[in-house]
Parts: structure tokens; sequence; C-alpha cells
């Protein structure tokens, strides 16, 4: 039974979908919640209770706060001094301002004052404007002496020559007959002989360096030596001649080999040709090091 209520619930869903939340209420029989119309409901009655407050009447007492309920208002009382002496006409015409809130205004001293400090400053002014003034502009007459003289060419070399001679005179000719008057020694103008005896040893350090640089360049190995190319070439043309004859050797061999000193022999022959191989491998070097 339940097996079949199920089917008959999926076959439900199948034929009549539900597309919302608020469509499978309806179909419950319960009314779904109008949220638009409450939204609306609810600003109108804050539109209510704005307006209702923007016409409610002022209080006629000022604002306060709390804690200076209890304290009379300094200026409330002034401006009802002035209200009282102004119906008494105890304050004469010269001292009584124009309205009852004018005592914050600013009185006729400070107004002069201000009216002297202006003139002052513009005089001031005045006097700095006059005395930064530019100098006049020259004269034709004094711009064509001052680029005349300006324009000449002076020759400082010369005009410092003389200056010298002048502060100076017959100091040279001087110097040229004391100095012929003192005697030379025997080695004037002689290179001395620890200097040439320094400068050949540093020739014959340099020359045994270059020789050993020959043998031992910077990059060898410690214990080795660089092999010359003669000795190298010679040992090569040695190793080549050492093949050709072991090839020789082993095409002198008949072509079936059976018998065991035979294949010894042949084993012999191929392996020395390796060797020396190797060793033609190794000596076609450019730079070969050797032990030392």
């Amino acid at each position: 039974k339940m097996h079949h209520q199920s089917t008959g619930q999926a076959m439900r869903s199948i034929l009549y979908p539900v597309a919302n939340e608020r469509e499978a209420l309806r179909r419950q029989g319960l009314k779904p919640k109008n949220h638009h119309q409450e939204n609306v409901k609810f600003l109108q009655e804050l539109q209510q209770k704005n307006a209702e407050r923007s016409n409610r009447p002022a209080s006629a007492e000022p604002f306060k706060i709390s804690r200076f309920k209890a304290v009379e208002s300094q200026v409330r009382k002034t401006l009802q001094d002035w209200d009282l002496r102004e119906d008494s006409g105890e304050q004469s015409q010269r001292s009584r301002p124009s309205s009852a809130r004018s005592f914050t205004r600013k009185g006729d001293g400070v107004a002069k004052l201000e009216i002297k400090n202006e003139e002052a400053r513009k005089a001031r002014g005045t006097t700095e404007r006059l005395s930064a003034r530019k100098p006049p502009i020259p004269k034709m007459d004094h711009w064509d002496e001052t680029s005349q003289r300006h324009s000449e060419e002076v020759d400082f070399l010369r005009k410092n020559a003389i200056a010298v001679i002048k502060a100076n005179p017959g100091g040279h000719a001087a110097e040229r007959s004391s100095g012929q008057a003192n005697e030379r020694h025997e080695s004037y103008g002689k290179v001395p002989s620890y200097i040439l005896k320094r400068k050949e040893e540093m020739l014959k350090a340099r020359q045994s360096h270059e020789e050993k640089l020959v043998d031992f360049p910077e990059d060898c190995p410690e214990g080795m030596r660089l092999l010359k190319d003669e000795e190298r070439l010679a040992t090569l043309g040695e190793l080549e001649r050492a093949r050709l004859a072991l090839l020789q050797s082993l095409a002198s061999l008949p072509f079936v080999i059976d018998t065991p000193t035979l294949e010894a022999r042949k084993a012999s022959l191929e392996d020395r040709l390796q060797q020396v191989d190797r060793a033609i491998a190794l000596y076609s070097r450019r730079r070969l090091f050797i032990d030392a």
C-alpha cells in the first residue's frame, strides 16, 4: 500500500509539477504571505509617523542639556536688560545699540583701530614699492664703452710671463752660472750598478718563469708536466708503426683457426691492437700531461 502511495505521489509530481513554494502552499490550502503588501504598509506607517512628528508644534522652552536646565542663560538675561533700559530711557542715544542683539557686534574703538591698521599697511606697501625700484637703464654711450672694453682680447699667458720676469729679473741666468760652477762627480749621468744588477736578476727570473711555463703551465695538475710536441709526435709515429705491424700479423693468420695456439695468438694480437688504438687516441691530443 505504501508503495502504491509513493508511486502515486511521484506520478502526481511529474504530471503536475510545483513551480515554487507559494504554489505548494496554495495546493495545501494555505494562503501564502504577501511580503510586498506588508512592506508597503510598513512604509506608509513610517511616513505617517514622520509627518506627525514634523507637524508637532515646537516647545516654547529652548532646548537645554539636562544638567544645564537649572542655569539661567546669560545671553537672554543681557537681552532683557537692554530691553528694560530702552523702555526706561536710561541709556543715552549715543551708547544705545541699534538693536537688542547689537552688543555682540564690534564697537567703535575696534572699527577705528582696524581703519588705522589698514592705513598703516597701505603706507608701508607704498614705501616698499618705492624702495624696490630697479636701477635706471644705462645710457647708450656707457653701453658702447663697456662693450668695447670687454671685447678686447687679452693674452693672459704673455701677461703672466712678463709679470714673473719683472718680479725676478736675471733669475735663470744666475741659476745657470751657479750650476756650471758646481763640480760633477765621476758617475754623473751613469746608471747605478745596483739598478743594472736588479734589472739582470729580474730578466733571468722572467726567462726562467717562461721556460717553466712551457713544461708546467698554470693549468697543469700537480706532479705532472706538459708533453712537448716533438716527444708527442715521435711517440705517435711509433704507435702508428706498431699498429700497422699488428694488423699485418693479424692478416697473416690462417682463415680458419681451429687450434688453441692460433686462437691464443689471435686474442693476444687483438688485445695489443686495442691498447695501441687507445694510446694513439691519447697521444693525438694537442696538449697531454704526463708524470713529471
